[in-house]
């Protein structure tokens, strides 16, 4: 169940990531290419993070190492 649909129906869980849907145009890739940056994201699954997949309509997954949250 999606972090959204927990909170919802009162479910003791919550969502651990953030989805976006951004247009990818080359401005929006250069930003999200330094935010990526800045919280050290990495690509932990297949394709490469790369604007021709990302129009295709791909979608990525990354683990960000930092900063994490409390525990």
């Amino acid at each position: 169940m999606g972090g959204q649909a927990c909170v919802f129906c009162g479910a003791a869980d919550f969502s651990r990531n953030t989805d976006l849907a951004i247009l990818a145009s080359a401005e929006n890739l250069a930003r999200l290419n330094k935010a990526l940056k800045e919280l050290q994201a990495e690509v932990i699954a297949v394709p490469p993070f790369h604007a021709k997949y990302l129009r295709k309509g791909t979608r990525f997954i990354f683990d960000v190492i930092m900063p994490r949250p409390p525990e």
